[in-house]
């Protein structure tokens, strides 16, 4: 499940990844809703490929509800996310 690619790379440069435990997101931003929180997780995605493009980040549910929003931001908002549905 690795970025075969990214390690070979890695390599050829004899450049050693520093290990860490993964961190809990929802721990390190506790004000962030779920929604947030999973947007942000696939953001970081170590292989490229599997992260999402702009417009896959525009499907996510923290996308999805606009209603709170007020202002020329939130109309702009709103037809950005119904013009990619």
């Amino acid at each position: 499940d690795q970025y075969g690619e990214g390690l070979k790379l890695a390599a050829s440069m004899r450049f050693k990844f520093p290990q860490y435990v993964p961190m809990d997101l929802a721990r390190l931003m506790p004000q962030a809703s779920k929604e947030a929180i999973d947007i942000i997780r696939d953001q970081l995605l170590w292989d490229p490929a599997k992260r999402p493009s702009g417009s896959g980040c525009l499907q996510y549910a923290y996308f999805q509800n606009t209603s709170g929003l007020t202002g020329p931001e939130a109309q702009t908002t709103a037809r950005t996310v119904s013009a990619e549905a």
